[in-house]
């Protein structure tokens, strides 16, 4: 009937609803996880340069007077 119709499909709607909110929560997560890589790549980056410096600097060769 009418009203067991009306049940079901709020009963979809609620599906949709918490599956949009999954989606969301997953979107959130993977962009966090983007963030610490990129976070992770940069101090790596960082600590590359810094060997390269002391490297350098232990030939006698000193960037920062350039």
């Amino acid at each position: 009937d009418q009203e067991q119709q009306r049940a079901d499909q709020e009963q979809q709607r609620a599906e949709q609803e918490q599956q949009r909110a999954d989606q969301e929560q997953q979107r959130a997560e993977q962009e966090q996880q983007r963030a610490d890589q990129e976070q992770q790549r940069a101090e790596q980056e960082q600590k590359n340069y810094q060997d390269l410096l002391a490297k350098l600097a232990a030939k006698g060769i000193d960037l920062n007077n350039l």
